[in-house]
């Protein structure tokens, strides 16, 4: 219902610009632009227009897109996407402020910059100085962090769109409604991921008229992922042209105004090739020093967090790229992402019909009131500009062998304002453009209700039971303080102490660190010894019993061999895949016994008071397992609307132990 509101607000703001400012644009002589028909509007209609107020001031759009981004991240977002939205920004900053929590490989590495977490750090430094840390205020503070950042996206593409495209205060209110209703935005965008603040960086890089403002934003983004390099270049190609002719046209003015301008056009181009020369020296300076300044303030942030001097660009592109070990989470066809524009984009991409008309736009496309000769110009080259910028990195990512959807985020807000001038430059789409708001309507609340409400929603749910549930027998806030957590779920699946702060002492998932087989013939692939990860998802009961009880997994896989016989496991399609006997990843039901003995330590676990688990592995677990040693079913959560791989399936169980740990069972406080 909020999101529906809200979305009725700014589609009102949207069509009130379009009739302010382009009803009867295409009726010759009544129009105020009068678009694509070269007829001269008279002066009192120009006058008219002159006078007409803008629907709102930029202080205003930043202040809505702020309270609407926050409102959805921290009241409407209830679903998930991938372990990197807390294990590289949320998780890191409680470990740094709380001291506890887990790190994953990334930081044991040292390929991750601590520049990213440290904003979400400073909000807990905060709320534990001032002793206001409880545990909702604690998973507050990331949320209204990213729908911070999201609302500043939304803003930097109305200025951006304000101040290059044409006629500017319809592009920028027509791009701002086109962001603020992209769902991509929603469901992508209010997430502390590194590739949100990747696609602020890439829209503000747009703004500043000075290099240095450009060099500034450039920095920063590179400073949290190293290949965000590459969609910068052609805004930067851009803008050393623009600062070269503009050196060669002051070096001739210049000589001009001391009466020594060039005999010949061989010593004005002489002269010209001297100022360009001048100017591309000054030019790798500045670049130079902006590059020693951010990669010394990037090791000083990261040695007051490893303790150690590093240079985490280097680290993440040697891990990455040279070494090519990202290919060890999955290697995908370059094409993976053409096919998954249009969906990420949503029903705006059909106003990339008109992307032609954008781009041809010429001085007489809109004879705006006041507008300078070159602002159409300016316009079409911008246009140009940002297509080229989303091609750059869209083609350099699918370089890349290791692919996710959310790499090529910061390619959104771009695409966006590649709609937006579209839409109002192509005559066909404008006309059209009542009907396509309420396809965007249907298509807007269906898409962002559907992945912000119902879309992998287990984590959030399960924290929110934590949050609000009493605690089992045997548990207790202390001090000591001893509430044990067990994620029988795959790999960083949740969030952890962020999500409920001090209502648990520990909280524990399975291991998915990355440990490359020394066995590897030099020359060939790399190759990763099994995980515990990938142990439990293909063998559950073996690695339980073996992990917390010690039985031998010769044995415990004869358990399982005798329960997929049962009926209950044949009648239930959504029942674990290896019901089929089929193991997901390399090791086989004949290699399982000697590698889990080899991997993981015989009970080297604690019993838990909670286990959290898919519905698939309880199956497994519940007889042989979880009853047996005093547990029982406390809450089935909803998970998501289909079943997916690695065993998850619809729903996410909560068991928790009913008895008491015996003596020597428990945890000192913490």
């Amino acid at each position: 219902v909020t999101v529906s509101v809200l979305y009725w607000f700014f589609v009102r703001l949207s069509v009130g610009t379009m009739k302010t400012l382009g009803d009867g644009a295409y009726q010759r002589g009544t129009g105020v632009l009068a678009p694509h028909t070269g007829v001269d509007v008279s002066d009192e209609a120009n006058e008219k227009a002159r006078s007409q107020p803008e629907l709102f001031t930029s202080r205003q759009a930043l202040l809505f897109a702020l309270a609407y981004r926050v409102i959805v991240a921290l009241f409407i977002m209830r679903s998930a996407d991938a372990p990197d939205e807390w294990y590289q920004s949320v998780e890191v900053a409680y470990h740094v402020v709380f001291g506890r929590g887990e790190l994953t490989w990334e930081w044991r590495e040292g390929i991750r910059s601590f520049l990213y977490p440290l904003p979400i750090a400073a909000g807990f430094w905060l709320l534990k100085v001032l002793g206001l840390d409880s545990a909702w205020a604690v998973f507050a503070v990331p949320r209204v962090y990213a729908g911070v950042i999201c609302g500043l996206i939304d803003w930097c593409s109305y200025a951006v769109a304000r101040k290059f495209m044409h006629p500017s205060v319809l592009c920028g209110q027509v791009a701002y409604a086109l962001s603020l209703t992209a769902w991509y935005n929603v469901f992508m965008g209010c997430r502390t991921l590194t590739n949100v603040v990747e696609g602020l960086m890439l829209l503000a890089a747009f703004l500043p008229e000075s290099l240095d403002g450009f060099l500034f934003f450039a920095g920063l983004g590179c400073g949290m992922r190293a290949t965000f390099a590459l969609p910068l270049v052609p805004n930067l190609v851009d803008r050393v042209r623009a600062l070269v002719a503009e050196a060669q046209e002051a070096s001739l003015a210049g000589g001009v105004a001391r009466h020594m301008q060039p005999a010949s056009p061989g010593e004005r181009e002489r002269v010209q090739r001297a100022a360009a020369v001048r100017c591309l020296v000054g030019i790798a300076v500045r670049c130079v020093a902006w590059a020693v300044f951010w990669i010394a303030a990037i090791a000083g942030v990261d040695y007051l967090f490893y303790k150690r001097w590093i240079c985490t660009p280097w680290a993440f592109l040697h891990f990455n790229v040279f070494r090519g070990l990202s290919a060890l989470f999955g290697v995908n066809p370059w094409w993976w992402y053409l096919p998954l524009i249009p969906f990420i984009l949503g029903a705006p991409i059909l106003l990339l019909l008109g992307l032609p008309a954008a781009m041809k736009a010429d001085p007489h496309t809109f004879r705006a009131p006041g507008a300078p000769p070159t602002a159409a110009q300016r316009h079409s080259t911008f246009v140009r500009l940002v297509l080229v910028t989303v091609v750059v990195l869209i083609g350099s990512y699918s370089i890349l062998p290791h692919k996710e959807l959310r790499f090529i985020y910061p390619a959104v807000p771009p695409c966006l304002l590649l709609c937006a001038a579209a839409w109002v430059h192509d005559k066909r789409l404008w006309r059209w453009r009542k009907a396509l708001v309420v396809v965007f309507l249907i298509h807007f609340v269906g898409f962002a209700g559907t992945t912000s409400l119902f879309w992998q929603q287990g984590p959030d749910s399960v924290m929110a039971h934590i949050r609000s549930a009493p605690l089992p027998p045997g548990a207790s806030l202390g001090p000591p303080r001893n509430h044990r957590i067990r994620m029988l779920v795959p790999c960083h699946w949740s969030l952890a102490f962020s999500g409920a702060h001090e209502l648990m002492s520990s909280i524990e998932h399975t291991n998915c660190t990355i440990d490359v087989d020394p066995a590897t013939p030099p020359g060939a692939p790399k190759r990763a010894l099994p995980m515990e990860h990938h142990l439990w998802i293909d063998f559950p009961l073996e690695t339980a019993m073996w992990e917390f009880l010690g039985t031998d997994p010769a044995e415990s896989h004869a358990i399982a061999e005798r329960q997929r016989t049962e009926a209950r496991f044949k009648a239930d399609p959504t029942l674990f895949r290896r019901q089929l006997g089929d193991p997901l990843f390399e090791t086989s039901v004949a290699e399982m016994p000697a590698t889990l003995r080899s991997r993981v330590k015989p009970k080297s676990k604690r019993f838990p008071h909670r286990f959290v688990l898919f519905r698939s592995y309880s199956q497994w677990l519940e007889e042989p397992f979880l009853l047996p040693n005093g547990y029982e079913h406390e809450r089935s959560v909803w998970h998501h609307p289909v079943d997916q791989s690695l065993g998850m399936d619809r729903y996410v169980e909560i068991w928790r132990r009913k008895v008491v740990p015996a003596a020597g069972d428990g945890e000192p406080g913490m």
